[in-house]
């Protein structure tokens, strides 16, 4: 099971990606379908593509609204699967274990997800990295153990809320077992992507509260080496079963893994622990340097080390697998990425139904751009550089709050703390993540800004919407304030969290931009180049696009196709199969929930309680969300 896997998904560490389009990802490291992620890796497909102009043919303007049929999902009968005697009080108690179980495994989970144990009873939790289990990572022993359990509870003595966590949870497990052959497969490592830079970047990231901070993070750091190994040992079982990395991911990583130790006294994990354990006013001056020196003691004789490690290891890998490529050297390729599309991006429609989708958006997208630069035709020269209403994180951030709730409920208010990236990490990070608060404490939010990196072409008042208001931010922020169990918090339906802040990105232009008709232009411009990108994932990581195919599509779509705008495309895909399809696709399907709600309640349909629905619900597959969609809007008519 996803959450259930022995894996850190600590932060929920939300990155842009710097490319034409503004774009974010959950940062996770360990051993699951869903592995470390660190978004930047087509910054130079964008500087070549993000200034290609679209065709002006003249065309009619009009609404981008496509629909489809609902991909099939039939619930399953979850009054004759869950007929036990336990009631809501049982089924609340047992989620709560649940999440105490997961948050309490690795200290980076534990220092993210709780700000209090107390609130929970927590009295003990691990101090380490957690177990790597790389015995038998298809063992669904314990999955199943957890779907016998649910098997105790009464369904129909649930709450309603709590019938949609049952119904969440029973699909991920019954989901999980059934496509358990799967789990080798994913990567761990990645030039990008990969626990080998994720890692560091969490702890550069670690907040140190108080001295009891300090000395769990040093203690933490000083073990770094010790999960290398272990997540070694599992990229040599994924070896066994006939899962190698290609020599050319390998030697990217070797490549990564050089650089991180080459200048080991300037190392950012001793800068950022100086900067940060000077905030601690209350740590005696004497102390803490005895600190400052442990820490760099560590990094040089572990941290540096253990990069060294790697370097050994990874290139006594080499020639085991393929020349280059991902997935696609593997004979299962297709049927993992069915199974990632149901299970992280969170549809039930078939690898045929999304391209068609794709298709259709792009093609749609496109031909409103065209409309409104046949209405005004300097759009097409405002595009690279529109003028945004506010540039300045704060007063975006405050413009924002100010005309969203006319389409999104309220949210208590919070103190939200804009911070700079650090310098050493500026090349590393991209231009804006949003990192989560602690499931008991939600009243101080964090935004971190990289002054060091790139802006996107449309400027940084929709990255800025992306993840604060009405962005990841917002989004868990009004999530923690609705009752649910604890559990939700810790499983990880990435279609849904990303596909949320890409569908409200899009909004944004129309907040940010004064001319609404260059407003529709760039988030149609957006969705396009999104679905191509969308596209280009799924036709080389399902499809098996060659390299040949690949170059004809990038040329027909954007009009140029030298050799490195085809490398990065086919570094980017290989690397984390099915990623963009959680932004444009997880948009797709909040667009056509949102078709589907509009087109049955006619004037009666209303935005602001369409979202609340959706926010309400909370991260889930998109399929099950559908299916709950159906009763709202029942009660809307």
């Amino acid at each position: 099971m996803r959450y259930i896997k022995k894996r850190m998904v600590s932060l929920i560490l939300t990155v842009c990606m710097v490319l034409s389009i503004t774009s974010c990802s959950k940062k996770q490291i360990g051993i699951s379908a869903n592995t470390t992620s660190n978004i930047q890796t087509t910054e130079n497909v964008t500087k070549e593509t993000a200034t290609s102009k679209p065709d002006t043919t003249k065309a009619t303007e009009k609404e981008t609204d496509i629909s489809s049929d609902d991909g099939g999902y039939v619930a399953p009968a979850f009054a004759k699967i869950a007929n036990g005697t336990k009631g809501s009080k049982e089924f609340s108690d047992y989620c709560t274990e649940l999440f105490k179980k997961e948050a309490t495994e690795n200290l980076i989970d534990y220092h993210y997800l709780v700000s209090d144990g107390n609130n929970f009873g927590i009295t003990e939790y691990s101090k380490d990295f957690g177990e790597v289990d790389y015995s038998n990572p298809s063992d669904t022993s314990k999955l199943n153990d957890i779907l016998n359990k649910l098997s105790e509870f009464n369904y129909s003595k649930l709450t309603d809320t709590q019938k949609e966590t049952f119904e969440v949870l029973y699909d991920e497990l019954t989901t999980d077992i059934a496509n358990s052959k799967y789990a080798l497969i994913p990567y761990v490592f990645g030039k990008t992507f990969g626990a080998q830079i994720n890692t560091p970047l969490f702890l550069a990231e670690y907040t140190l509260n108080n001295e009891n901070d300090v000395k769990e993070y040093l203690d933490l750091l000083n073990g770094l080496k010790g999960y290398y190994e272990d997540l070694i040992a599992y990229e040599n079982e994924r070896i066994k079963a006939g899962y190698p990395m290609s020599d050319q991911m390998i030697n990217s990583i070797i490549e990564q893994c050089e650089a991180f130790k080459a200048d080991p006294e300037n190392n950012y994990l001793i800068a950022t622990f100086n900067d940060r354990i000077v905030a601690l006013s209350d740590i005696p001056e004497e102390t803490r340097k005895a600190y400052i020196d442990k820490n760099k003691h560590i990094v040089l004789e572990s941290v540096i080390p253990a990069y060294s490690y790697l370097v050994e290891q990874f290139k006594g890998m080499l020639g085991k697998g393929a020349k280059t490529g991902g997935i696609t050297n593997y004979k299962e390729f297709r049927g993992y990425m069915e199974y990632f599309l149901k299970s992280s991006v969170g549809t039930d429609k078939t690898p045929d139904e999304v391209q068609a989708l794709l298709e259709k958006y792009a093609k749609a997208s496109f031909t409103a751009l065209q409309a409104a630069m046949y209405k005004n035709s300097s759009i097409l020269d405002n595009l690279e550089d529109p003028e945004f209403i506010e540039s300045e994180p704060e007063k975006i951030t405050e413009d924002l709050l100010t005309k969203i709730f006319n389409d999104f409920p309220a949210v208590p208010d919070v103190t939200v703390k804009y911070h700079t990236v650090h310098p050493s990490l500026s090349d590393f990070m991209s231009p804006a993540f949003y990192i989560t608060s602690p499931v008991d404490n939600y009243k101080v939010q964090n935004i971190y800004i990289n002054n060091g990196a790139s802006n996107s072409f449309s400027g940084l008042y929709p990255t800025v919407a992306h993840e604060g208001y009405p962005g990841h931010l917002y989004q868990n922020l009004y999530y923690s304030n609705v009752e649910h169990e604890y559990v939700r918090d810790i499983m990880n339906f990435t279609g849904y969290s990303e596909g949320w802040a890409t569908y409200v990105e899009m909004m944004s232009y129309n907040y940010g931009i004064s001319d609404k008709t260059l407003a529709s232009a760039l988030a149609n411009y957006n969705v396009y180049e999104l679905c191509l990108y969308g596209e280009i994932d799924l036709g080389v990581n399902y499809y098996g696009w060659n390299r040949d195919k690949l170059t004809k599509f990038v040329r027909e779509s954007f009009g140029m196709a030298n050799d490195e705008i085809i490398d990065s495309f086919l570094e980017a895909v290989s690397e984390k199969p099915g990623n963009y399809l959680h932004y444009i696709f997880g948009y797709i399907e909040f667009m056509e929930m949102k078709s589907k709600a509009s087109k049955a309640l006619g004037s009666k349909f209303n935005l602001k309680q369409f979202n609340k629905f959706l926010l309400d619900f909370g991260p889930a597959p998109f399929y099950i969300i559908d299916e709950h969609l159906d009763e709202w809007i029942e009660k809307q008519k």
